[in-house]
């Protein structure tokens, strides 16, 4: 009897100690949870001149002109960060929340190749990447300010640093580091980009990011929570395209723990953009999907004018006006000029340009553009078009050409595109693309574009290539999606959008094909930055120019013209939207080239294999040239198999 008295009092204790314990670990992790987690606020004001309540030991001193934030970074509550400095962060935050595995649940109809990061999982003693969480009104960057460093003011390690975090990012890391990831910008919208919009759906904002720095990447997404009412932003889906820094693991997980409406998922393989974007899309439930990149900034009043016209018409496809943040200072502002460009078309490359939209004669202010073609890094599409045009091509790789795609099959397919002039977002703008850093990207996605959308201008495109066509795969599918959504032809796109893509392709031009020495038998050839000769070779597409009927000479995206400097005069290539008389030549009755500009012929040195300018003469016979006619390009292009017997 004692026995039984005993064990069952063992068993009473051990029960009685089992919900001391649980009622622990519960306290703690609400404890924790309410001193650690990032606070929402429920109410979401008026994206106009609004006040926000902050949570005061996570307000700091915000500048009081842009009291635009809302989802503070989390901070440990015994930390030594002080708000009226602009230090870093200390390096180790102890999370404690619930541990969780990795989920292995996939998205519906996507590929098997991702996995959901959850929320509360464990995290003790995560190192943070240096940052800084808030700034002083005038601190470094604040208000979309210039950050620069006096030469005497840094340390050859600060140097080092900075050249080394260049090397790997290609923009300026080191000083992104001292900027706020919850810095402010300038509210300069002009009366009418601050109307009061109602009953607009929410959108799911996606970002895709391979091996991003840490503070461009934080500054990405606090952006846009801190720029964007609570009831217009359904969620963030972050898309880690593969990544192997550091940073980008346990640190990222522990850091969007309290942010509520982010969601990160993590590809097993390397994807690409597009691919990548693509999944992304299936993770979202937005009934408007809006694509950024990782390296943004949103202006106050960013995403309204994005929303409104899809809202009205679920076949617009809008992108914002795009602000240039400088790679090295991160300076950047909202440019309030309202003759922007909108984007065109290089044909003959396949390459999105800028040109400069044509005002129509209405004397009230317009809001929108129509616009050609994209960028591609940044706009807004309903749910319901995107999957209906397709999505991006899945047999595209990595990235360039997807802009390209969805342009045309918007205009095409029944649907339009536009730039918003209130809308502003800021990028930065890099010199190179340090992911594909040694990756030699092939045409295959400019020609899969091609294929399936530009009926007979495809050879515009193709000629320049010299028909060197890669393979570029099988593009079935995708022209029995065009087939199906009864797309118009790629001739009455050039027609209803903007004439002046068709004028650009010149499809009057007599002289196509190559240029060559008579005297020394060598082609005009196109290199980096110089023309020169080289032995001709009608596969090489680097000797491939355009006689243009406006009297330019075009290879690709550029185009022939001389650079004068004191006495001497060489011949370089220019950007080709350059109507100047240093790129216009007249072709006489001498098989002369003569340049307007200088009024001196051009001469072939085939001893050095290169080009001069020299004073034109009727006997001159190293300033004879054989311009190629189309015709002539044709028949050589038929012997050599290829039947380009085309007209446009």
């Amino acid at each position: 009897m004692a026995v039984k008295r005993v064990k069952a009092l063992a068993v009473l204790f051990l029960f009685i100690s089992l919900q001391i314990v649980v009622f622990a670990i519960s306290l703690h992790y609400y404890l924790t949870k309410t001193i650690l987690a990032s606070r929402v606020i429920d109410q979401a004001p008026s994206y106009t001149n609004s006040s926000v309540d902050q949570p005061n030991r996570f307000l700091g001193h915000i500048n009081s002109k842009y009291p635009e934030v809302r989802y503070p970074s989390p901070v440990a509550e015994n930390s030594n960060l002080a708000f009226d400095n602009v230090t870093q962060t200390p390096g180790k935050v102890s999370l404690t929340l619930d541990k969780v595995t990795q989920s292995t649940d996939k998205v519906p109809n996507s590929t098997d190749c991702c996995i959901k990061v959850e929320k509360k999982k464990l995290f003790l003693d995560v190192e943070f990447p240096p940052f800084v969480n808030y700034g002083q009104p005038e601190g470094p960057g604040e208000g979309g300010s210039a950050t620069t460093w006096p030469a005497n003011s840094l340390t050859k390690e600060d140097i080092a640093l900075k050249d080394k975090d260049y090397t790997i990012h290609f923009f300026d890391e080191w000083t992104s580091r001292k900027i706020a990831v919850h810095r402010s910008l300038p509210d300069d919208r002009r009366p009418e980009c601050r109307m009061k919009y109602s009953n607009l759906p929410a959108a799911s904002v996606t970002i895709v990011f391979h091996n991003e720095a840490w503070t461009t990447l934080l500054r990405s997404i606090h952006s846009v929570l801190d720029r964007t009412p609570i009831y217009l932003l359904q969620e963030i889906v972050l898309l880690d395209d593969f990544s192997d820094m550091d940073h980008l693991k346990k640190p990222l997980e522990a850091y969007i723990q309290s942010l509520e409406k982010v969601q990160l998922f993590r590809s097993t393989k390397r994807l690409g953009l597009i691919r990548a974007r693509n999944t992304a899309f299936e993770y979202t439930k937005g009934e408007i999907v809006i694509f950024l990149d990782s390296h943004i900034e949103c202006f106050p009043g960013w995403i309204e004018p994005l929303l409104a016209p899809i809202a009205n018409d679920s076949s617009v496809i809008i992108f914002p006006t795009i602000e240039m943040i400088n790679q090295e200072t991160f300076a950047t502002k909202m440019t309030l000029d309202l003759n922007r460009d909108i984007g065109g078309l290089t044909v003959s490359s396949m390459y999105f340009k800028w040109m400069p939209y044509l005002k129509s004669n209405t004397t009230t202010p317009e809001l929108y553009y129509q616009s050609p073609t994209m960028p591609g890094g940044l706009y807004a599409v309903s749910r319901d078009w995107f999957s209906k045009i397709g999505k991006y091509d899945p047999e595209m790789d990595l990235w360039g050409g997807e802009n390209i795609e969805i342009s045309f099959k918007t205009w095409m397919c029944g649907g339009s595109l536009l730039l918003s002039l209130c809308s502003h977002v800021g990028h930065v703008y890099r010199f190179a693309n340090p992911t594909l850093h040694g990756v030699r990207l092939t045409l295959k996605n400019s020609v899969r574009v091609a294929e399936v959308w530009m009926d007979q201008y495809k050879h515009f495109f193709y000629e320049k290539l010299g028909y060197n066509i890669p393979e570029y795969g099988d593009v079935r599918s995708r022209v029995r999606l065009r087939q199906s959504l009864k797309c118009s032809n790629f001739s009455t796109y050039l027609d209803k959008v903007d004439a002046r893509v068709k004028e650009r392709m010149d499809v009057n031009g007599v002289y196509f094909g190559q240029i060559a020495s008579i005297s020394t038998t060598l082609c005009l050839h196109r290199n980096e930055h110089k023309g020169n000769l080289q032995h001709c070779s009608i596969d090489n597409f680097d000797q491939m120019w355009q006689f243009r009927t406006d009297q330019r000479i075009t290879s690709r995206e550029h185009v022939l013209g001389v650079k004068i400097k004191g006495r001497d005069r060489d011949l370089i290539f220019y950007a080709d939207y350059y109507v100047i008389d240093e790129v216009l030549w007249v072709y006489d009755d001498h098989q002369r080239l003569q340049n307007k500009k200088t009024g001196m012929c051009l001469q072939a040195n085939g001893t050095s294999m290169s080009v001069q300018f020299k004073q034109c003469s009727d006997d001159a016979v190293d300033q004879k040239w054989k311009m190629m006619t189309r015709k002539e390009y044709k028949e050589l292009m038929k012997a050599k198999g290829v039947n380009i017997d085309w007209n446009v």
